[in-house]
């Protein structure tokens, strides 16, 4: 924990797994932390005496993204399982959310919540494509969108300020040689993909052949 006025430094926390952290996300109100362990758990740190005041549990996958609500009284993890878990953070109740249409071998699920508290915009791969979950977290109500493009081997789910949409980035590297980049916008209002788009498709190396014994 780095204080970055004066620069000093605390070691912790001590109960932090061998495995170490993947993730960290702060409370809104700055008392807390959460940290995602390699052990696919999450500790509830807090930050003035860096002591563990939960652990949480229930994925089954690697956890790989931590977001807490505005309000701070619920904590949202995705993970390589495809599923998203919200924990209520006053202790009245846990909730599960599973991702729904998702394959054992998909690309890992990834959230994104507005900064509002309005939407959550879940990504995950199916048989189709690249699919996005948006949920209205006051209704419920969801719809979902697809982009057809396979295999993607990276994302990003970026919200706007007011949650009325949402950017989603996905990369493909399918040779050494070979990259492809697609930004597409999802209309929150609209409920639907919107058709504009930034494409990106380049090669590199062009006649350096790649060594990887000498690691060039």
């Amino acid at each position: 924990l780095v204080d970055v006025r004066s620069g000093a430094s605390t070691s912790g926390p001590a109960a932090a797994p061998a495995g170490g952290i993947i993730d960290v996300a702060w409370a809104p109100d700055g008392s807390s932390f959460a940290a995602a362990t390699q052990e696919r758990s999450v500790l509830v740190v807090d930050a003035d005496t860096l002591g563990v005041d939960a652990v949480l549990r229930g994925h089954w996958g690697k956890i790989t993204e931590l977001a807490y609500s505005p309000e701070g009284t619920t904590l949202y993890a995705a993970g390589l399982d495809q599923a998203v878990l919200a924990w209520d953070l006053t202790g009245t109740q846990g909730a599960v959310r599973a991702v729904e249409g998702t394959i054992p071998s998909a690309v890992p699920a990834i959230s994104s919540m507005a900064p509002n508290g309005s939407v959550l915009a879940v990504g995950y791969a199916g048989a189709e494509g690249a699919h996005v979950e948006v949920t209205d977290l006051q209704g419920g109500d969801a719809f979902d969108v697809v982009v057809p493009v396979w295999p993607v081997n990276g994302w990003f789910l970026v919200p706007d300020r007011l949650g009325r949409s949402f950017v989603l980035g996905l990369m493909e590297f399918g040779e050494v040689q070979h990259r492809h980049f697609w930004v597409h916008t999802i209309d929150v209002g609209q409920r639907r993909l919107l058709p504009q788009r930034v494409e990106l498709h380049y090669r590199t190396g062009a006649d350096a052949v790649p060594t990887w014994e000498d690691d060039a």
